[in-house]
Order: structure tokens, then C-alpha cells, then sequence
């Protein structure tokens, strides 16, 4: 019984980790401030938010083998959801990737 226990909270804390990564990617990318000039100005901000982005999709990843041990209930299914807005996320940006080849 400890085991699951220390593994709930394993789990909860892994998400409240994700989540402050994820939201800190936006705040990372608000309070970046834009250098270069031209067509590369602002760049720096971007990759600065794909560069934390990609922690949190390391910590979704991490968050699902986790909660493996857990019993089927609304902890383990929201420990699937930064997983899921990974995939969306990866979506998006093939679909405009696709979209810009396209229209180009």
C-alpha cells in the first residue's frame, strides 16, 4: 500500500512539474526579448519556447511511465493528458509545416 501511495504522489508531483514547465515556456517566450533585425529578429524567442517545450514533452513521457503502476482511475488518465496535448501540439505544427509547403 506504501508503494502505491509513494507512487500517487510521484505522479502528482510530476504533473504539477509539467505544468510549471509548460506554462514557463510562455513566460519564457513573453519575457525573452527579441534580438538580431531583419527576417531573424525575434528568433531567440522562439527557439526559447521550443527548447522548454521540449523539457515538458520529456516530463509527459516520464509522466506516463509513472503512472503505469498506478490503478485505472482520474489520476492515471490525467497523467495521459500532457501527453495528449504533446500530440496536438505536434500536430499543429505539421499541419501548418504542410500547409506552408503547400501554399508555397
Amino acid at each position: 500500500m506504501s508503494e502505491m501511495r509513494d507512487r500517487r504522489r510521484l505522479v502528482v508531483g510530476l504533473l504539477i512539474l509539467w505544468l510549471a514547465v509548460f506554462a514557463g515556456a510562455f513566460v519564457a517566450y513573453a519575457l525573452t526579448p527579441a534580438s538580431d533585425i531583419g527576417f531573424t529578429a525575434g528568433m531567440n524567442r522562439v527557439v526559447t519556447f521550443f527548447v522548454v517545450q521540449s523539457a515538458a514533452a520529456a516530463l509527459a513521457v516520464v509522466l506516463v511511465q509513472a503512472s503505469r503502476g498506478l490503478r485505472p482511475g482520474a489520476l492515471r488518465a490525467m497523467a495521459h493528458v500532457p501527453v495528449v496535448i504533446l500530440l496536438l501540439a505536434l500536430l499543429v505544427i505539421v499541419i501548418g509545416i504542410v500547409g506552408i509547403w503547400v501554399l508555397a
